[in-house]
C-alpha cells in the first residue's frame, strides 16, 4: 500500500513539474503560426508565463489584413487533464458593429480528457452571453445565443442567420 502511495505521489508530482516547467511560451507561437493558415494573425502581444499558466496581454487580432478586435487579456491553462482558455476585455473593431457587440467582457474553451471528443464554450457581453460544443467526431460547433430585446433590434441583420429556438438563436457550423 505505501508503495503505491508513494509511486502516486511521484507520478503527480513529475506531472505537476512538467506543467510548471514546460515551455509554454513555446506552444503559444506555435499555436499563432498554425493561426496564420487562417489568415489571423497576432500581433503587439505581451506574453507572461507564471509557469500554471500562460497570460498574453494586450493582443491586437488581425483577420485578412483587418483589423478584428484589441484584447486586454489571454490566459492558456495547459493541465494535461484539463485544458482552458479564457479570453478578457475583447473590443471589436467598429467596421464590425453591425455583426458583433463592440464590447465582449468574456470568452472560454475549456477541454478535458473525461470528454475527449468534446470542448465546451462560454462567453458574456453587454447584449448577452453564450454557450456551446465542439464535436470533435462529429466536426461540428453547436452554439447557443442568449440576447436580450435592445440586442435583438441592433443586431437584426445577423441574427436572421441564425435559427431562432425557444432559449434563443443557434448556430451549427461543420468544419
Amino acid at each position: 500500500m505505501k508503495f503505491l502511495l508513494k509511486s502516486l505521489i511521484s507520478v503527480v508530482l513529475m506531472v505537476e513539474l512538467l506543467i510548471f516547467f514546460a515551455p509554454k511560451s513555446n506552444l503559444y507561437y506555435w499555436g499563432e503560426h498554425a493561426l496564420k493558415a487562417f489568415n489571423v494573425f497576432i500581433s503587439n502581444e505581451s506574453v507572461e508565463d507564471s509557469g500554471w499558466r500562460l497570460n498574453i496581454y494586450a493582443a491586437e487580432l488581425y483577420f485578412d489584413k483587418l483589423t478584428l478586435a484589441e484584447v486586454d487579456k489571454i490566459s492558456l491553462s495547459p493541465w494535461l487533464l484539463y485544458n482552458a482558455i479564457e479570453v478578457e476585455g475583447i473590443h471589436i473593431d467598429e467596421g464590425f458593429v453591425d455583426f458583433l457587440p463592440l464590447e465582449i467582457t468574456r470568452l472560454g474553451v475549456a477541454y478535458a480528457i473525461y470528454n475527449p471528443l468534446q470542448a465546451t464554450l462560454h462567453g458574456e457581453s453587454d447584449a448577452g452571453y453564450f454557450n456551446g460544443e465542439v464535436d470533435l467526431l462529429e466536426r461540428t460547433v453547436l452554439i447557443r445565443l442568449h440576447v436580450d430585446q435592445k440586442a435583438q433590434k441592433r443586431y437584426r441583420n445577423a441574427l436572421a442567420r441564425l435559427k431562432k429556438t425557444e432559449e434563443g438563436y443557434s448556430y451549427e457550423y461543420r468544419f
